[in-house]
């Protein structure tokens, strides 16, 4: 039922690369945090079927584009994004913020980085990161003996999360930059980031085959629209925690393949030597206050090898200046409780505990090294004395993402043992959720599992140059030798 008194965005959504408003049978989302709606229009599966069957005509049509044109398109969606009176790019800042509950910083800080993005050199780097060469996607190239080259997987379906504003954007264009057909489920949790840079495509030119092989709209999770998309994919890619990630993995057919990004954590080590409490402080609060924790990337425990009273009185004075400047989200109660319940068996298990009154932020100082068997979020901080940092090694495993290392000139000598034992990624302290060109995300290059690598053996000439003896040579030991030629044969007596 609609509350007249409540604000609500009405959001188009995009279905074979068209336009859908949502003036019809619509789904409404409800943030009762934020006190808002978000409408969308319901898309059918009649309208399933249609959108599948222009899909394989627009991925036909974007596989015959140049990686330079589609650079180009995403150029102009960037100035697009980017200028001062971008109705969508207001939008995602606006409501993205309102639907999220994240401090405005952070979501102006994921709106503006992929303007940033969409510079066409910046695009290159990132095409480069995770591809090598992005003209593989056009045309082939030398490699030792073979030539080599890529062709889109096909339909990419993807099922996104919306923890991480980000997140949804970068997805859409890695998928569309190798050339799928591209069909994004928008999250309940946060629908305005995608639907408002999929309008902007729209926008800029909704003839493209950029736009025509795009659609990103709103379903529900095992309805009849979502078995026909997941048996019609060629590649799957689910975000989200391990059960919704292995609900996906049981339905796929065989022969599809599933890029998955599940439940990660992230870590910080702090070993002897530092030299500016105060300001390690403050970037560690910025790592722990990033999304409230909701990143795969963000902080959720700290080892730390000395000074621990120091550093827990500077980042308390941190976390305190941060709830000014980037507040938390407003929580549930049950959201709430967690972190007293964290709190109590805390204190229950003789653990130092600091924090205000509300629940805005927590440390929790242990007795050494422990395994967690779970984490509230929301700004809770696990920090283990240690008495070096080897300690930490075995609480690492496949399932930490990102580590931060202070001092930073100690990374040398500990990040084989780091990412020996699992670790993805190690950045400094303070850099958790800034992500440089040529990142790994979780152990590998997304855009090389979006694309088929085939190869065109070049001819036996090639493999004689540094060789003494000719290929008529080799050709005759390993295909002729002891078999005799017709005029060879010894007619019967």
């Amino acid at each position: 039922m609609t509350n007249p008194s409540r604000p609500e965005l009405l959001l188009p959504v995009l279905v074979g690369g068209e336009r859908i408003e949502p003036d019809g049978d619509v789904v409404r989302l409800s943030y009762d945090e934020a006190g808002v709606d978000v409408v969308l229009p319901a898309v059918t599966a009649d309208d399933g079927r249609r959108m599948l069957e222009s899909a394989r005509v627009a991925g036909e049509e974007l596989r015959e584009v140049s990686i330079d044109d589609i650079t180009l398109f995403f150029d102009q969606v960037g100035r697009a994004w980017r200028a001062p009176d971008s109705p969508w790019r207001d939008m995602a800042l606006e409501w993205g913020s309102r639907v999220t509950g994240y401090a405005r910083p952070f979501v102006e800080w994921d709106v503006n980085l992929l303007g940033q993005a969409l510079h066409r050199a910046k695009q290159y780097d990132f095409l480069e990161g995770d591809l090598g060469d992005p003209s593989l996607l056009d045309e082939w190239n030398r490699t030792k003996a073979i030539y080599t080259r890529c062709w889109p997987k096909g339909l990419i379906a993807h099922i996104m999360v919306g923890n991480v504003p980000m997140a949804s954007l970068f997805t859409l264009y890695r998928s569309l930059a190798t050339k799928n057909a591209t069909i994004a489920k928008v999250p309940s949790r946060d629908p305005v980031m995608a639907l408002t840079f999929a309008n902007c495509l729209y926008d800029v030119d909704p003839g493209h085959p950029v736009t025509r092989a795009l659609s990103t709209l709103y379903w529900e999770a095992e309805s009849e629209l979502e078995d026909m998309i997941l048996d019609a994919a060629d590649v799957v890619s689910v975000w989200g925690g391990a059960k919704a990630v292995e609900a996906v993995k049981r339905r796929l057919r065989y022969g599809c393949e599933m890029i998955e990004f599940g439940p990660k954590r992230s870590l910080t080590v702090v070993g002897e030597g530092v030299t500016d409490w105060e300001r390690l402080a403050v970037k560690m609060a910025y790592d722990l206050v990033s999304y409230d924790q909701e990143g795969c990337f963000s902080m959720q425990e700290a080892f730390v090898e000395s000074g621990v009273e120091t550093l827990v009185d500077a980042l308390s004075q941190a976390l305190k200046g941060y709830s000014v400047r980037f507040p938390r989200r407003a929580v549930p109660p049950d959201v709430d409780a967690l972190v007293q319940r964290a709190r109590m068996e805390a204190g229950a298990e003789g653990w130092d505990v600091y924090g205000p009154d509300t629940t805005e932020w927590t440390i929790i100082v242990t007795d050494g090294p422990v395994a967690l068997p779970e984490h509230p979020l929301n700004r809770v901080l696990y920090m283990h004395p240690v008495e070096q940092v080897t300690d930490v090694l075995p609480l690492i495993d496949r399932n930490v993402q990102t580590v931060a290392v202070d001092p930073w000139e100690r990374v040398w000598e500990f990040a084989d043992a780091l990412t020996g034992e699992g670790a993805d990624r190690i950045v400094q302290v303070g850099r958790m959720s800034r992500l440089r060109p040529g990142f790994i995300h979780d152990g590998f290059h997304p855009m090389r599992r979006m694309v088929r690598w085939v190869a065109l053996e070049r001819g036996l000439e090639q493999k004689y140059r540094f060789m003494t003896h000719s290929p008529e040579e080799d050709e005759q030991r390993i295909y002729f030798e002891g078999i005799r030629t017709a005029e060879e044969e010894v007619p019967n007596a």
